[in-house]
């Protein structure tokens, strides 16, 4: 049980930092630092409510500073009396390690980070002194070595097991969320609500995975079974691509046209194909509503609903009304539908029940997420681009706070160049540095003027963390209270014995907010982030890789591409804002890109076994091969898949064919349909070279 809970998250949080902060710099003071200060701005740096959180942080943090440190002996021995090189190299070691960060996820591209930046604040302080390089960096060392431990050793007390304790609560709310999206997409909902109401359940599925990531830093146990969690979020995510599908499609409102909620046989008579439909969708519902309602009913029950399902869809495809109805392809369609949804209900239980097993087998999922070579390759360049130029201003000014404006401008840009909001962030930035400024200089010279000792030091500067760490958790103004919490505790720099000496603070102070100042004009000017460019970069990707997808056979691998895509449309969501209208083209677009993956695998599943005539089989091809030109010709693949399902249904109705394998090939028709009627409804999407002259406007 938390000591902190009752108080709030928000409050909880600025509770737990300001200890950690007031620790941190006692143990810091006790083994008679030189800069004590700098252990109270790690704690700052790696806080999080989340005790998990701060111990993944706090790890990479470590790691990245040792590497940082390493490189910044190396820097200093080789170019110590060539300053020219000494910022060449420094600018190309801070690019490099930008661009890895740009690549990587969460906390290892914080890692990265540390590993580019700590060059600067490390070796240009012994620029003047290159004997005591070694001391600097193990000063450094030692001082985010108490950094991060004091604030893991009091979140851990006072917020035990936070991650660990929120998952389950975030795991009913994502399945909830996720079974009532289902539902949603089954009922005449409008897009703009089905709309809102996905990108709300998108975010909750976000969530679950952030908190997984927390809890399995907390517990090994967690993180033993980890692998079944991410499976089940993937399957989330699949669920999410499926109601898209089903919300989206043509087919499903014209068969669910037919099925009124309350059918009155004598005035509006239903077609029996309708009403075996119907009835499938509505055990569908009750099923995820199962799911949404317990995560604790008897596993039996869940299987046997969806075993029921499932027969009910195979005695549905080889029904004998099927033969020669205008309705059969549609049906067949809404079936397809179903049954996906059906095979993501399966690996959400079968791995949820697995999570829970205290016996199952420890599994390690790694789950593909898109890697953005270009921006990577701009972030690392800007990097490099800023230490340049800062060094040629300090070498040739002479400017001796330079290394002040190098130790702010260069961690910021590196730190927020994985940020969707750089500009905005930055800006943020520059504000919380400036209002520190003038909150520490009336800390310094109006209060501590008149203390003496360490309690009435650390009273002092508690109400301050206070409220900085309690808006910490608001994000309207989390950025711009990091940075008001850093620049304070800098501009501060409590030391023993202490210096209050008014011009020192002054050119510091300054040098600070300069250099917070420079990181603006720096995202503005060298390649400012064009949020509609990239994400029209992405959506390319996504066609590029269904193109892929649709010449490989092998259906093994199709979730694995299916979590890809769906990384992708994340990443167009939080890049486009909502009040953009052309942002739904692109998400609609983007499930209409899963869909046809999934479909065209179905298709390639139900025709591989059966006897095919070579004129149906010449169809498939061209059909196939046109899928993959889809970004170039996205008319003629249309045409291609509409000839194929034309020539398959011709093979229906004039060759002899089993039942069973009759209702194979129906349901490949209706899968060869709807990518034809995919790609017709999402022609802006699909039509490259009209995307590619809007970028350049």
């Amino acid at each position: 049980m938390s000591l902190l809970r009752p108080l709030g998250f928000g409050w909880s949080h600025a509770v737990s930092t300001t200890v950690a902060v007031i620790v941190a710099l006692y143990v810091a003071y006790a083994l008679q630092l030189e800069s004590p200060y700098s252990a109270a701005t790690t704690v700052l740096v790696v806080a999080s409510p989340i005790h998990g959180m701060v111990l993944a942080k706090s790890v990479y943090r470590f790691l990245g500073t040792l590497v940082g440190a390493i490189a910044s002996i190396a820097l200093v021995a080789l170019f110590a009396q060539t300053p020219e090189l000494f910022i060449l190299g420094a600018s190309l070691w801070v690019g490099i390690f930008t661009a890895i960060s740009s690549l990587m996820r969460r906390f290892r591209a914080y890692g990265a980070v540390l590993a580019g930046y700590t060059v600067t604040l490390v070796a240009l302080g012994a620029v003047d002194q290159p004997l005591q390089i070694f001391d600097l960096a193990m000063a450094r060392i030692a001082v985010v070595t108490i950094g991060v431990v004091c604030s893991a050793v009091v979140t851990i007390i006072l917020l035990p097991n936070a991650g660990n304790a929120d998952l389950p609560g975030k795991l009913r709310d994502a399945v909830r969320g996720v079974a009532g999206l289902v539902r949603l997409a089954m009922s005449n909902t409008s897009d703009d609500v089905f709309a809102t109401y996905r990108r709300d359940i998108a975010q909750k599925v976000q969530a679950l995975d952030t908190a997984l990531y927390a809890a399995s830093a907390e517990s090994a146990a967690v993180a033993a079974k980890s692998g079944y969690m991410r499976r089940a979020i993937a399957a989330l995510f699949g669920l999410i691509a499926a109601a898209s599908s089903l919300h989206q499609s043509s087919a499903v409102r014209r068969v669910m046209q037919d099925a009124p909620a309350v059918p009155d046989e004598e005035a509006h008579p239903v077609p029996e194909l309708t009403v075996i439909l119907r009835d499938l969708f509505d055990r569908s519902c009750k099923l995820f509503s199962a799911f949404a309602a317990d995560q604790d009913q008897p596993d039996r029950h869940w299987k046997h609903q969806i075993a029921s399902l499932r027969e009910g869809c195979t005695a549905f495809q080889s029904n004998d009304l099927l033969v020669n109805n205008e309705k059969a392809f549609d049906a067949m369609i809404v079936l397809n539908r179903l049954d996906d949804l059906l095979d993501q209900a399966v690996i959400l239980g079968e791995n949820l029940q697995a999570y829970e097993d205290k016996s199952a087998k420890p599994i390690d999922i790694r789950l593909p997420y898109h890697l953005d070579w270009l921006t990577a390759l701009i972030n690392g360049f800007r990097g490099m681009l800023a230490v340049l130029l800062l060094g040629a201003i300090w070498i040739y000014t002479a400017w001796p706070n330079g290394s002040e404006l190098f130790s702010v401008t260069i961690p910021f840009c590196t730190l927020l160049a994985a940020s969707d909001r750089q500009q905005a962030d930055a800006t943020a930035m520059f504000n919380g540095a400036f209002i520190a400024a003038i909150v520490a200089f009336v800390c310094m010279f109006g209060l501590m003027t008149q203390i003496t000792g360490f309690p009435l030091l650390a009273l002092t500067i508690s109400p301050f963390i206070l409220v900085g760490g309690y808006y910490q958790t608001r994000p309207s103004t989390a950025m711009a209270a990091t940075g008001f919490l850093i620049f304070f505790m800098t501009f501060l720099a409590p030391r023993n014995p202490m210096e209050f000496d008014m011009s020192a603070f002054l050119n510091s102070s300054f040098a600070f907010v300069f250099g917070a100042a420079c990181v603006v004009p720096i995202f503005r000017v060298v390649f400012p982030q064009n949020h509609w460019r990239s994400a029209l970069k992405v959506a390319g990707e996504m066609r590029r890789s269904l193109a892929q997808t649709a010449g490989n056979s092998n259906a093994s691998r199709l979730w694995r591409w299916e979590y890809l895509a769906q990384d992708r449309l994340a990443s167009i969501g939080m890049r486009l804002p909502l009040s953009d209208r052309r942002r739904q083209k692109l998400i609609n677009g983007g499930f209409a890109t899963v869909r046809i993956g999934r479909e065209m695998a179905r298709a390639r599943s139900l025709l591989a076994d059966l006897a095919l005539d070579e004129e149906t089989h010449q169809k498939l091809r061209r059909a196939f091969r046109a899928v993959r030109n889809v970004e170039r010709q996205p008319k003629a693949a249309g045409a291609a898949l509409s000839q194929a399902a034309d020539r398959l249904y011709f093979f229906v109705r004039e060759s002899p064919v089993q039942q069973n394998e009759n209702g194979r090939l129906l349901r490949a028709i209706g899968s060869l349909r709807e990518c034809a009627d995919l790609i017709s409804q999402n022609g802006d999407f699909f039509a490259a070279s009209k995307w590619r002259r809007e970028a350049a406007i």
